[in-house]
């Protein structure tokens, strides 16, 4: 492709964000439709989806708005609609224990969007901080990465914490992305997502030559050293063994509901028993020899240390 192609689709394309912007720029609730709408793809960077390529998307779409946004309100507002958004597809999830009990379907609503509406106050709060601080150039993507990370960390730890669908975790996709972390962190990686996720805008945004290549190649090349430190973590790690040692798991395959009718405690029990000590192909010798067995979460409904008949029965089973 010849070098007057290039430069002219680029005008193209640079016109089209142009347009897109000025369309936005009409109405505060087109900027929050499209700051929602980049949450929700962005949470599917995350697992189980976890296409991290998409996270550009809010990543960038947060560098543009704060680049539009006329007071601190409305950078509040911006952060708080892109953050309920990339909750409320990360955590709709959470809905599906109120359908154990029916008792309690009232509450499934309050959980699926309560919840991101409490996390959304801290995006909120790092959008409108990022405000107060912003300046043209690269300046600005390193303090928003800065600022989010921050409030990462603040999620994690206030009011006991909610770490769930953390940035970080965008590059912890793959095993070879998410080595850096043995050295800074999950937080760390929180930074290096926010930073290398937001760079590509300054390509659309930037007059000069020289910040519109260098920005996407910076972001290429940090993800490629990235990806390159991890491979070469994962191909001269050493691998340590522990001699005499089995290990056995055991799925009952029992449906989640059964195991929250205390009606079926003592049945299931009896065949978390019965499975366990039956053992598998190759061999059906009991527990002989088996140093560690493993059961599944939410084994029964209730707590075997505090029922001395179950207690007593695993005991002189194994």
């Amino acid at each position: 492709m010849s070098h007057k192609k290039i430069v002219h689709r680029t005008i193209r394309r640079t016109h089209k964000l142009i347009t897109l912007l000025n369309w936005l720029d009409r109405s505060n609730f087109r900027w929050n439709g499209a700051l929602f709408l980049s949450g929700l793809i962005g949470a599917l960077s995350l697992p189980p989806y976890s296409i991290w390529i998409l996270f550009f998307c809010p990543m960038m779409m947060a560098i543009i708005r704060l680049d539009h946004c006329a007071s601190l309100k409305q950078a509040a507002w911006s952060g708080w609609w892109l953050g309920f958004g990339y909750f409320l597809m990360g955590l709709w999830w959470v809905g599906s224990a109120f359908l154990i009990d029916g008792k309690y379907l009232w509450a499934m609503p309050f959980a699926i969007v309560g919840l991101p509406i409490v996390l959304s106050l801290y995006f909120a709060a790092a959008f409108a901080l990022s405000f107060f601080l912003w300046r043209p150039g690269l300046y600005r993507i390193f303090v928003f990465a800065i600022i989010i990370s921050s409030f990462e960390v603040l999620r994690g730890q206030l009011f006991t914490g909610f770490p769930w669908n953390a940035i970080g975790m965008v590059l912890g996709s793959t095993l070879e992305l998410s080595q850096i972390a043995s050295v800074i962190g999950l937080y760390g990686l929180a930074f290096l997502a926010s930073f290398l996720f937001a760079l590509p805008i300054l390509f659309f945004t930037e007059k000069q030559k020289w910040m519109k290549i260098s920005a996407p190649l910076l972001c290429v090349l940090g993800l490629a050293a990235i990806y390159l430190f991890g491979l070469n973590r994962l191909s001269t790690a050493p691998y340590e063994t522990v001699s005499n040692t089995r290990i056995r798991l055991m799925q009952p395959a029992i449906a989640q509901d059964e195991k929250f009718d205390r009606s079926n405690a003592s049945q299931i029990l009896m065949t978390y028993l019965t499975v366990s000590t039956r053992g598998s192909y190759p061999s059906r010798d009991g527990m002989e020899g088996i140093t560690h067995l493993v059961w599944p979460e939410t084994s029964f409904p209730f707590l075997l240390e505090q029922s001395p008949k179950a207690f007593c029965q695993k005991t002189l089973c194994f």
